[in-house]
Formats: C-alpha cells, sequence, structure tokens
C-alpha cells in the first residue's frame, strides 16, 4: 500500500504491529529545483494547488518509492540522484492521474470550504504569531465553536493541532533550507521556546531538528 499526501495536510499513522510503516517528507524543491523553474510553474505547484488532490493512494509505485528510501538509508554513491529521480517519476504518475481534475473548472465553494479556506490561510500567514482560538475563529467571521466543529468535521483534527503541525513543517523547511540556528527557527514559527520546538517536533517527524536538519542536509 503506498499513499501520497499534499503539502499542509494534517495526517497520522501507525504500522505496528500490523505492518512496517516507511515514510519520505520532502520539499517540492527537491525535485522541482526552484520555485520559478518550468517545472515547479507547469507540474509540482498546479498538484500542490489542486483542491481535490488531499491523499492519493491509486498509484502503483511502491517499487520507486522503496528504491528512493533504501538509497537514502543506505547511504549509497549517488542517493542523492536516486532520491531525486523515483521521487520526479511518482510525482510525473501522481499528475497524470490527477491532470483532470487539476485543469477541471473550478466550482463554488460550500460554506464550511469557504470557512475553512479562509481559517487555513489565517494560520499560514500568522502561524509565528502567538495565536489562539479566537483569532482563527474570527478570520472567517465565525465563533470559537463552529471553527471547531468545521476543523474536526473537515480535518478530522482540531485548529491548534493543525497550527502545531503546520508550524513543525515551516520549521522543518527552515532547517533543511536555512543555517538559522534552532532557537532562532523555533521563536520565529510560533513556539514558546526550544525545549517545546523540540518536544513538538519529535513527535512529528519523529527526530530531533537537528537529527532533522543533518539528515536532509545528506539530500
Amino acid at each position: 500500500e503506498m499513499a501520497v499526501l499534499n503539502a499542509n495536510l494534517p495526517h497520522e499513522a501507525a504500522g505496528e504491529p500490523l505492518c512496517r510503516l516507511e515514510s519520505l517528507v520532502f520539499s517540492p524543491l527537491l525535485v522541482a529545483g526552484s520555485r520559478s523553474s518550468a517545472i515547479a510553474r507547469k507540474y509540482v505547484q498546479p498538484l500542490i494547488d489542486c483542491p481535490a488532490f488531499t491523499c492519493f493512494t491509486g498509484l502503483h509505485m511502491a517499487d520507486c518509492f522503496h528504491a528512493a528510501f533504501d538509497a537514502l538509508s543506505a547511504d549509497v554513491i549517488g542517493y542523492e540522484m536516486l532520491v531525486q529521480a523515483q521521487l520526479s517519476t511518482i510525482l510525473l504518475a501522481l499528475y497524470r492521474e490527477m491532470a483532470s481534475r487539476i485543469h477541471a473548472p473550478d466550482q463554488p465553494a460550500t460554506t464550511d470550504t469557504a470557512r475553512l479556506e479562509q481559517m487555513l490561510a489565517c494560520v499560514h500567514e500568522r502561524f509565528g504569531e502567538n495565536l489562539t482560538l479566537a483569532d482563527i475563529a474570527a478570520s472567517a467571521h465565525i465563533g470559537e465553536r463552529e471553527c471547531l466543529r468545521c476543523f474536526q468535521n473537515n480535518l478530522n483534527t482540531t485548529p491548534f493541532t493543525y497550527l502545531l503541525r503546520y508550524r513543525c513543517h515551516a520549521a522543518a523547511e527552515r532547517l533543511r533550507y536555512s543555517a538559522d540556528p534552532v532557537t532562532e527557527i523555533a521563536y520565529s514559527c510560533g513556539f514558546s521556546g526550544p525545549s517545546y520546538f523540540g518536544k513538538i517536533f519529535r513527535q512529528e517527524m519523529n527526530c530531533s531538528p537537528s537529527e532533522y536538519r543533518n539528515r536532509m542536509n545528506k539530500i
């Protein structure tokens, strides 16, 4: 079984005791090279922006995933190019599967969808601030209870959990692509301090911020 999840999508999974769970979390820039490249503009960004792409499970690309995973784990010669090539193959297959929905005319948003888009935009733009439930709810002009219901019904999570996960992934991006100190990244991403940041980051990414930085610098 293989699943491909879009960026900034709250999720959770457990393998043991029923199966072995392997995952690769990577920046779109690993495939696209830069945000302004032709690959980013023509293929990667349209996929990320496609509302229909949340979690896709119809790809038969497990061999490509395992080739990338094994190359990275074994630290083989040229693993950087091997990982990039396999992930590019997976994303191309995903783009082909999603092409009709990527280019489909926009559908009118439901009330819940419109509210959720406003609240997610608030989180994405202001995650470095001391955001409260009231702040998130106010961005969609609704009350706190309605905000909680909207997140639970549509994303199966709470606004606070989504905010923490988004902060973790924003921090992961900084760890990967900057030399900023971990403490500075923690505060700039909205965490109250480096200790709390380390605790939450380990829960989400299964490693410490420093371990993540060292691992990603190998790619």
